[in-house]
This record gives C-alpha cells, sequence and structure tokens, in this order.
C-alpha cells in the first residue's frame, strides 16, 4: 500500500514537470510568432526591411499585370489596380531593396549603365509583377521582379517647337514614338553640336542646352515615357541634326 503511494506521488510529480515543459514550449511559440507577426507590421509601417521575407508562404505571383494607382514614396510601396473584378483588386506593393526593375524593352537592372529604381515609376504606369503575397487575404505583395512596360528606350529624330529651361517641346517625329511631345533637360542631359550620333564618344565635347533653339533638328536617344509622352532620363543625349 506504501509503494503504492509512493508511486503515485512521483507519477504526479512526473506528469506535472511534462505538464510544465509542455506549457513553456507552447508559450514560446505563441511568442516568437507575435515577435514575428509584430515584426512585420512594423515593417510594413516604416518601410521594406533589407530582404523580402516570408518568400512563397502566401501565394507565388508570376506576371501579375497592372496599373499603377499611387506611389508612397516614404515608405517605397505603390498599389497597382490588377483588374480584378472583385473588391480586392488593388494591391499594396513593397518596394524591396532586392528588388528588379526592369523596362519595357529591357534593361533597367542594377549591373545596367542606367539602372532604374523605384524613384523612376510614375502613376499610370504599366507594370508586370513576379512575386509573393505575404498576407491571407493576398492585398499586399513583396516583388521579385516589376517590369515597367510604359518604360522603355528610344532613338528618334524631331523638330524642336518650342524651348525652355526644362524641356524641348517636339513635333515632326520620325521614327519615334507616336504622340511624343517633350524632351525634358536634366542636369544628367547631354548635349551636342557639330557632331554625328554614331561619332560620339567619351570625351567628345558637350553643348549647353540651351544653345538649341526653335526649328532645330535634333536626335535623341534616352528613355522615353508612354503615360507622360516624353522623353524622361534618367539619362538623355540630344544632338542637332543636320536636316535631310
Amino acid at each position: 500500500m506504501a509503494l503504492n503511494k509512493k508511486q503515485n506521488k512521483i507519477n504526479f510529480v512526473v506528469w506535472g514537470v511534462i505538464t510544465l515543459i509542455g506549457l513553456a514550449v507552447v508559450f514560446a511559440v505563441v511568442s516568437k510568432n507575435k515577435q514575428t507577426e509584430s515584426s512585420d507590421v512594423r515593417a510594413r509601417a516604416v518601410g521594406e526591411p533589407a530582404r523580402c521575407t516570408k518568400p512563397g508562404t502566401k501565394g507565388v505571383i508570376s506576371k501579375l499585370p497592372g496599373t499603377v494607382l499611387s506611389k508612397d514614396a516614404t515608405n517605397s510601396a505603390f498599389v497597382v489596380d490588377m483588374g480584378a473584378t472583385n473588391d480586392k483588386r488593388n494591391r499594396v506593393v513593397y518596394s524591396c531593396t532586392s528588388t528588379s526593375w526592369i523596362r519595357a524593352k529591357g534593361g533597367g537592372l542594377s549591373t545596367d549603365l542606367v539602372p532604374m529604381t523605384f524613384a523612376d515609376l510614375s502613376v499610370g504606369d504599366r507594370v508586370v509583377i513576379d512575386g509573393n503575397y505575404i498576407d491571407k487575404d493576398k492585398t499586399t505583395i513583396y516583388p521579385m521582379t516589376v517590369q515597367d512596360m510604359s518604360l522603355h528606350p528610344e532613338h528618334f529624330r524631331a523638330d524642336v517647337t518650342r524651348v525652355s529651361t526644362t524641356a524641348l517641346t517636339i513635333g515632326k517625329i520620325i521614327n519615334g514614338p507616336t504622340g511624343a511631345t517633350t524632351v525634358r533637360l536634366t542636369a544628367d542631359t547631354r548635349c551636342y553640336n557639330g557632331v554625328r550620333f554614331r561619332d560620339i564618344a567619351l570625351k567628345t565635347p558637350k553643348v549647353a542646352c540651351s544653345t538649341i533653339a526653335v526649328g532645330n533638328r535634333i536626335e535623341v536617344d534616352g528613355i522615353y515615357s508612354d503615360v507622360q509622352k516624353a522623353l524622361v532620363g534618367p539619362y538623355a543625349q540630344v544632338v542637332v541634326h543636320p536636316r535631310d
């Protein structure tokens, strides 16, 4: 009888220890999940962390098309209309530091001479996204690749119809995008005169873009925006071209 009582006490103590260990494990797992969830919320509140998190946990996105509705430069995010017929047609897309940006006809990667970045994105641009949903409602995306279908390299000739300190208004486009209206002038715009375009080299002397006048025919090369109807940069070369 005494032996049975002693054995019962031992069993009770053992089960008590096992129960406490189990509770400790559950508490640790719950705490870790809460910390992760809280960390994710904070990260989304102040901007995307260094790497996209939760890869593939809520669904992989491949070649998802949409139109940029708005842009939040503070949090490096933009809202995209995916054209769905339900109430989840708009998605928030964060620009991760690991996100690759590509222009419509290629180019723009970080290894290129003139990489594309989040700053080059404009409201109204058409984009195609590869990446991952990070929430169960599939309203938030961490993209691996964003291809801006509204930005592409162009090379064409045109006549200057108006000149300002920030842009050249152009007309009579030759071999260029229809509807083109302006060539933006920035600190990165390179202007030349008295040289053929194909002969331009690194040491070719430039001229002040302010020397370009109404009536000049120019040959231009740079990144064109379908939405803004302009050669927007981030670089551009403008050569005053002799008339044919």
